[in-house]
């Protein structure tokens, strides 16, 4: 006959086969064909990515942009950060290339230090994930842009920060990553950019259910009933 402890275990370890999964990447990453990847420099102090629609309501609480923050031309760090902006979309209308409204409230903000340090042109671009917790809602349209400081993703003989984008120009359809559909790159508070950077969100883990709350609380109920059964 099994103890009240094992039997704790037991009823602990089936709950904890229902627990939430952990969080997860969506990696904006479109079909290649049509879409295929390059590298841009000399983008200047703009705010660039993605146009997406939610197709149903998730939370993020970071987000990250593939580039090089180390391709500097002249001597010494430059970058030292990068920001991250998610703004709503006014004047919603289709889904897809054409009347995607106007970039409306900046709903959220985030920032991550980089330390800087010279490095040549070329060198592989990498996600920098920053931290930003949001919760986008089924049914509607958000921007999701990036800039980089002090001086943006850099001009002229200043900075070249590499940035991998991908070509979307009006033949081009949008396409679906998960909970997201992708409709359009975004250029400071343009409606539609011919291109748009390569983006990842970090879904937030999702609330413990009852089941991993119970998980928590059933080696404590067991270690108590045993130590009421012991002092009888």
């Amino acid at each position: 006959m099994k103890s009240l402890a094992q039997t704790a275990v037991l009823a602990a370890a089936s709950l904890f086969a229902l627990a939430p999964a952990s969080a997860a990447f969506l990696t904006l990453t479109p079909p290649n064909p049509p879409f295929a990847p390059f590298t841009g420099i000399d983008i200047g102090n703009s705010q660039i990515g993605v146009q997406i629609f939610a197709d149903s309501t998730f939370t993020i609480d970071s987000a990250g942009i593939d580039f090089n923050p180390f391709g500097n031309v002249t001597p010494g760090p430059d970058t030292t950060g990068l920001d991250v902006f998610i703004y709503a979309i006014d004047n919603f209308g289709t889904a897809g290339l054409n009347n995607l409204g106007t970039r409306g409230a900046l709903l959220a903000t985030g920032s991550l230090g980089i330390v800087g340090a010279l490095g040549p042109q070329g060198t592989p671009t990498a996600f920098y994930d920053v931290a930003v917790d949001f919760t986008f809602i089924a049914g509607n349209s958000y921007m999701v842009q990036f800039n980089t400081t002090p001086d943006g993703w850099g001009q002229g003989a200043t900075a070249h920060n590499e940035v991998t984008f991908f070509g979307f120009n009006t033949p081009d359809p949008s396409f679906v990553v998960g909970p997201v559909t992708v409709l359009d790159g975004a250029f400071n508070a343009d409606s539609a950019s011919e291109n748009f950077a390569h983006i990842r969100l970090n879904t937030a883990a999702p609330v413990p259910e009852p089941a991993t709350a119970l998980l928590i609380g059933l080696p404590l109920l067991a270690v108590g009933a045993i130590r009421r059964r012991r002092s009888r």
